[in-house]
Parts: C-alpha cells; structure tokens; sequence
C-alpha cells in the first residue's frame, strides 16, 4: 500500500497497483488484515506407505542403517504385495533422509592439471630444482 502515500492516490487506484482488491485494501486500512500464515496442523492427503514406513522400514534402518531405499522398497512390497505403487518410491527416499541417520556430504572434485594455477606461497629455494641443468 505503498502507492496510498502518494498525493492524489484513491484507495482503489492504490490497491489496483499493488494487485489486488479494494476489499483487501480497505481490510488493511483497517489493520484487520493478517499477513502471517499458520502452518496447518492437518493432513492434506492420506499417507501413500499407510503406516509401513513406522512399521517395518523404521526397525530395518535401526538394524542395518546404510541399507539403500530401492531395496527397503523392494521388501515392503513383499510384506504389502499390491499396496504400493512404483511412484511411492521417491516418498520412502525422501522419508528415509528425514527419519534416517545423518550422512557425510562429499561433494567430488576433480583437479585437471593447467586448468588452475593455485599457489600456496611455498618458498621452494632449498629444493634445488633444476631444468636443463639450470637453477629453476
């Protein structure tokens, strides 16, 4: 609502500059309007594992932690045939990296030579390198 402190400026032309409605101009005119959103605490939709997860896949990690997403998948659809779907998988991924225990982040590098001059300032006088026969 910036736009109302202009001169001349009508709440309506204001509130149709910012992008939205009268009504919610003169809301905040008010100071009736809310601008902080509580998470819900509910549910959107029923759980695709239907309670497995807890069941069976929570024990098996407590066991044997390094055990891969695609093989506890593969197992629960031996204990629940037919109740889960293939596109349930990235669910029990992300499941997993939540509940599951913490991992090193290894971020690969790979160094190839002359692509980057990198010094770190060796003073290299006592080595006595030579090329050609000459003091380097």
């Amino acid at each position: 609502m910036s736009y109302r402190n202009k001169p001349k400026q009508t709440q309506s032309s204001a509130a149709a500059k910012a992008g939205f409605s009268s009504r919610s101009a003169r809301r905040i005119d008010a100071g009736q309007h809310n601008t902080s959103k509580l998470p819900r605490q509910y549910a959107t939709r029923k759980d695709p594992l239907n309670g497995l997860f807890e069941q069976h896949v929570v024990p098996l990690l407590e066991k044997e932690p390094s055990l891969q997403p695609i093989t506890l998948f593969e197992k629960l659809e031996e204990i629940a045939p037919g109740q889960l779907e293939r596109s349930q998988l990235r669910t029990l991924q992300r499941r997993i990296v939540i509940h599951g225990p913490e991992q090193d982040v290894i971020f690969r590098q790979k160094h190839t030579p002359g692509a980057m001059g990198i010094s770190d300032y060796t003073w290299a006088n006592e080595l006595n390198i030579t090329l050609a026969g000459t003091h380097f």
